[in-house]
């Protein structure tokens, strides 16, 4: 490795052209599961997911019988169906014993051995959700203090989790803890008119959404001063692989108050669209750490976030390049 990155030096990483596999229309021969199927389930109750189940609790599985080769084709014929009775076949009690062998022992939460569920979702249900009543502010009322306070009344089959409360559709607060009411600073709001939503949900995100509005009247407004965002790590023109991702990138906020929502981006070199890393919200330290997961291909990229004030402005912070040469794609090329 070390003697060709110093022969090669800078030039171009090159490729090994991707060979071209004819399909024969046999999943077996095509190399895929003969008898796989791939299915949304609900990851609390492990059964089918259904139009109630929320997206933070359905995840893809694939299922499928774990069998040898033999089971699926007719080793004289390929091509031909599958053999009505594969155990007649003299190596095949050997070989599928094998192959039942490893499907237990590798069966993961996503590549599953065990039977596909037939029944559907029983938690996600209609009469599982929360019930809310907003006690306090109420529709179109005026609020003059800069403490806004929220009163709630709830209940839910399965008890309450927790309570959101977003502004203008960006988070504000999360409680925790009974009653799961609101007391909040929100004088870095213009006056006038805001929506107030205050989302409630059960320990599997059941959940129940009430919005009002309400109109901020603030006679004397404190002028914050100038927010200023700085991207300080990772550090402008380090080389990383994909062993260092999920890669850590970390914003510094002078007043994090002013700030309803902070996104990462990265741009790759040569292209025009920015792709988006992660958002975070709400904001509550001057210092704001967001992790990219994804392992990007070799190249040089540049990493930059944005700050979305509660007034709507958009603060761009300073740009890091940095290069990342994927381990395995340098092994391919030296090979």
């Amino acid at each position: 490795h070390d003697f060709m990155t110093k022969v090669l030096g800078d030039t171009p990483i090159e490729y090994f052209k991707k060979s071209e596999i004819a399909k024969t229309g046999k999943p077996v021969l095509d190399g895929e599961a003969g008898m796989a199927k791939a299915v949304k389930i609900d990851k609390a109750s492990g059964l089918l997911a259904t139009e109630f189940t929320p997206a933070s609790f359905i995840e893809e599985r694939t299922y499928f019988e774990p069998h040898c080769i033999l089971y699926f084709i007719d080793k004289d014929n390929p091509r031909s169906d599958p053999p009505k009775d594969p155990t007649k076949d003299p190596q095949f009690d050997l070989w599928e014993s094998r192959v039942l062998a490893w499907a237990e022992k590798n069966a993961t939460s996503t590549l599953s051995a065990e039977p596909l569920p037939t029944e559907y979702d029983n938690l996600h249900l209609e009469e599982n959700r929360p019930k809310v009543e907003i006690i306090t502010p109420s529709q179109n009322q005026t609020v003059m203090e800069p403490l806004l306070v929220a009163r709630i009344k709830t209940t839910a089959p399965r008890g309450i989790n927790r309570a959101e409360y977003y502004i203008d559709d960006n988070l504000l607060y999360v409680n925790y803890s009974y009653p799961f009411n609101l007391e909040k600073r929100i004088d870095f709001l213009n006056n006038g008119f805001h929506n107030l939503k205050i989302k409630v949900c059960d320990d599997v995100d059941n959940c129940t959404t009430k919005d009002l509005e309400f109109n901020l009247i603030l006679d004397q407004k404190i002028e914050p001063p100038p927010l200023k965002i700085n991207l300080s790590e990772p550090a402008n023109g380090i080389a990383v692989t994909n062993i260092d991702f999920p890669l850590s990138i970390k914003l510094e906020i002078n007043n994090p108050g002013q700030v309803a929502q902070v996104s990462f981006y990265y741009l790759a070199e040569g292209r025009l669209v920015s792709n988006l890393v992660t958002t975070i919200q709400p904001i509550e330290n001057k210092e704001i750490t967001g992790a990219w997961d994804t392992v990007p291909a070799s190249g040089a990229y540049q990493i930059y976030s944005e700050a979305k004030t509660w007034t709507k402005k958009i603060i761009k912070s300073n740009e890091v390049s940095i290069t990342v040469n994927n381990i395995t794609e340098e092994k391919n090329e030296v090979e």
